[in-house]
């Protein structure tokens, strides 16, 4: 088992000011780069895709993050019919998810969001296909 601090992550934006914490964020923003990086710490290598499964609990965090931080998170996909909007817990998808949560968190150290969570290789008890526009909860 191999422990990698997920910390490196690169800055591309100035960091809003503090004093408006209801100010829209960047995925690759300072203040949301650091918050991803404080709630996902450090990684483990899991070499084999196969051995990547999720759990219920991993899932369960990921449902709590968004809820708790997708306030300040809006749709800025061209074609997304919620386009500009703000994003709420009800209407976030996996495409949102990706672009503010898995993209952000893994690109610096090229991993996957399973090795940012696991402690060890999860081998899959089912598959489940799904449409990436469906809402995540």
């Amino acid at each position: 088992l191999v422990l990698v601090p997920c910390c490196a992550l690169r800055v591309v934006q100035k960091m809003p000011d503090p004093k408006d914490a209801s100010e829209p964020l960047s995925p690759s923003s300072e203040e949301h780069l650091e918050l991803l990086c404080s709630t996902f710490p450090t990684r483990i290598v899991i070499s084999d895709t196969e051995h990547r499964a999720i759990s219920m609990d991993q899932l369960s965090r990921i449902w709590a993050f968004i809820k708790q931080h997708c306030r300040r998170w809006h749709d800025f996909f061209k074609i997304s019919p919620t386009r500009g909007q703000p994003l709420t817990a009800e209407i976030i998808n996996l495409y949102h998810l990706d672009a503010w949560l898995i993209r952000p968190a893994t690109q610096a150290e090229n991993c996957s969001m399973v090795e940012l969570m696991a402690s060890k290789a999860q081998t899959p008890q089912w598959f489940i296909s799904h449409w990436w526009g469906e809402p995540v909860h």
